[in-house]
């Protein structure tokens, strides 16, 4: 009975994993998942010139990022219908080896215009199955026989072309910093994420391009500084005059403890002269100078003295 009860319980914990992963599976495949806490932002502005000639669209993504394969169709639906004087790119970011060659061989497909045939069948690859691809050589393999050969992938993947775009497109990646993805450049100048929703990340994209069109800059949504820190800015500075006050301070009160300390010493300084005029006046000139220091030293000794100058 007890081995039947435990059986039950185990299978029932499993069961309801199960349910959990696949009704939040579905919350995210369909946008349906609430927002905690603070609100992302929708967009940000960078320092960079906004270009409108045309109005840049840029989707950073890598095939090995799950999120950026559940928002790329939807950005990719968008983008079908543009606007005159707005142009799509999408740029595959290298931030590890094997990226590079993802990256690489992004270019090769596109530049030969099979990408969207195998566009699905990598992410497939690599993010159902598992797979890595640690060679150009793989890749090649994979894509045999889907809009072009082993060889033609690796005669274009070699290439001056794609060595130019390649190191054209991740210096333009570094000199943007994108160091998340999915992430999209509007205009050269503001940035999207998608952590406020795929569907709204689309909407805000949207907007971004309808102002620049209208000739109208969105408003920056830069928080703006708190308070608390212009205080905490103005107490900084405020510290060196502080400080040097303190110092002078110190300094004045070390120069009144000299000052006293010499006044109480000029008393025993003029006392102290005295007292070998004395001694003199009450010795005779025959006596010598250690006979003097003994006189001063111990008051025995000059009694003594004092006693045998009497009898003579």
């Amino acid at each position: 009975m007890k081995v039947d009860k435990l059986r039950k319980i185990i299978l029932g914990s499993i069961a309801t994993i199960v349910v959990i992963v696949l009704g939040y599976s579905l919350l995210y495949t369909f946008d349906w998942l609430p927002s905690f806490g603070e609100e992302p932002e929708r967009y940000i502005t960078l320092e960079r010139a906004l270009e409108t000639d045309p109005v840049s669209v840029e989707m950073f993504f890598t095939f090995s990022c799950p999120h950026c394969r559940s928002f790329d169709p939807l950005i990719l639906d968008w983008a079908e219908d543009l606007p005159e004087g707005v142009e799509f790119i999408q740029s595959h970011v290298a931030f590890t080896r094997t990226e590079e060659i993802l990256a690489r061989s992004f270019l090769t497909l596109d530049a030969r215009g099979v990408l969207e045939e195998n566009r699905e069948r990598i992410f497939r690859e690599l993010q159902d199955r598992g797979r890595v691809f640690l060679t150009s050589e793989a890749v090649a393999e994979f894509v045999d026989g889907s809009g072009m050969t082993k060889d033609q992938f690796l005669t274009l993947y070699g290439g001056d072309r794609i060595d130019r775009l390649a190191r054209t497109r991740q210096e333009r990646i570094q000199d943007i910093g994108v160091s998340s993805v999915p992430f999209v450049l509007v205009g050269n100048k503001y940035g999207v994420f998608v952590s406020q929703g795929r569907k709204e990340a689309v909407s805000t994209v949207d907007y971004l391009v309808s102002e620049i069109l209208a000739g109208r800059e969105p408003p920056d949504l830069s928080p703006e500084p708190e308070e608390d820190s212009e205080e905490a800015s103005d107490e900084e500075d405020a510290l060196p005059d502080s400080a040097a006050e303190s110092e002078e301070s110190s300094v004045t009160e070390e120069n009144e403890e000299m000052s006293d300390i010499a006044d109480e010493t000029e008393p025993e300084t003029a006392e102290s002269d005295t007292e070998p005029e004395t001694a003199e006046s009450d010795t005779e000139a025959e006596v010598t100078e250690d006979t003097k220091a003994q006189v001063t030293e111990d008051p025995e000794t000059s009694e003594d003295t004092q006693a045998n100058n009497d009898n003579q």
